[in-house]
């Protein structure tokens, strides 16, 4: 409740789905990033994409614009962006000093382009698998901000944060109360026994 509200800073209020995207990661030493999206033939999108590390990673003459250009260049492998994306930024961001190579496979079942986050889930289940195979700690609400800059920043999407912070510090039955811009989660609050909400999606 509250919606775009979060751009302008307002007090939103969010519940997690039922539903979930699962992001596995294996590191490697090959110098290489190979993603695995399960579900993204079903979309009429490319579901395998390589590339060398360095094609996610911003340097002395590269910026974000770059590394955006080069994973968002075809529409069919897009969705690159908000899964590597991650690994530009925890670089960029001083969280990931040596980066190195990684198997990644995504799987979820959150509805594309319905209004109900896919993007943000994406962003932090892999963030999240990312920090876990290297055995980086970021707690949730700076994972969250992290992923809104994947997005703004990598995926080029000017989103507020909400749906990054339901996805990292949502609980299952309870609204999270988040002051936006900047950031503030004031508590989570119950829903009343007798209350109940229905997830509907275009279509």
């Amino acid at each position: 409740m509250g919606g775009v509200a979060d751009y302008s800073g307002s007090l939103v209020l969010e519940v997690p789905l039922a539903r979930a995207t699962t992001c596995a990661v294996q590191p490697s030493d090959n110098g290489r990033l190979e993603l695995w999206s399960e579900a993204a033939e079903e979309e009429g999108l490319l579901p395998r994409w390589e590339a060398d590390l360095g094609t996610v990673l911003t340097g002395a003459a590269e910026n974000y614009s770059d590394v955006r250009r080069r994973l968002t260049s075809d529409p069919r492998s897009s969705w690159v962006a908000y899964v590597a994306g991650g690994i530009t930024v925890l670089h960029a961001e001083g969280y990931l000093p040596r980066p190195r190579g990684m198997r990644i496979y995504l799987r979820s079942d959150v509805p594309l382009g319905g209004g109900v986050s896919s993007s943000a889930s994406v962003e932090v289940a892999a963030m999240a698998a990312v920090c876990g195979a290297l055995g980086i700690a970021i707690e949730g609400l700076e994972l969250a901000r992290l992923c809104q800059r994947v997005e703004n920043l990598v995926v080029g999407a000017p989103c507020g944060i909400m749906d990054q912070v339901t996805c990292a510090l949502g609980e299952a039955g309870r609204l999270i109360a988040i002051r936006c811009r900047p950031c503030e989660v004031i508590g989570q609050l119950a829903l009343p026994p007798e209350a109940a909400l229905f997830e509907s999606t275009p279509g």
